[in-house]
């Protein structure tokens, strides 16, 4: 079974993973990589870790869409989850 981000090239760094090519919705693997981080960010600083998308696309210049594709990212990977509709929780 395929998954939408089989075809990433991802490079560890310090501060997490960084995007090296366009995911299959086609945003530039720099701006995933930054939503990733932002939303790393605010994950960390929040109790429990649980935040929601809105907070992320408030914190940063990202669309919807961004937001999104970051928590889809970091959710196949194991960083995030979802508690109910409107809640994330960073593990």
């Amino acid at each position: 079974m395929s998954s939408n981000f089989d075809s990433l090239l991802l490079e560890l760094d310090r501060g997490g993973f960084k995007l090296l090519q366009k995911d299959v919705n086609g945003i530039a693997g720099e701006k995933l990589s930054s939503v990733i981080r932002l939303i790393e960010a605010i994950a960390c600083q929040k109790p429990q870790g649980i935040f929601t998308p809105k907070e992320v696309k408030e914190a940063g210049p990202f669309t919807d869409k961004e937001v999104f594709s970051g928590l889809q990212f970091l959710s196949a990977v194991g960083k995030v989850k979802r508690l109910r509709r409107g809640l994330v929780e960073g593990l």
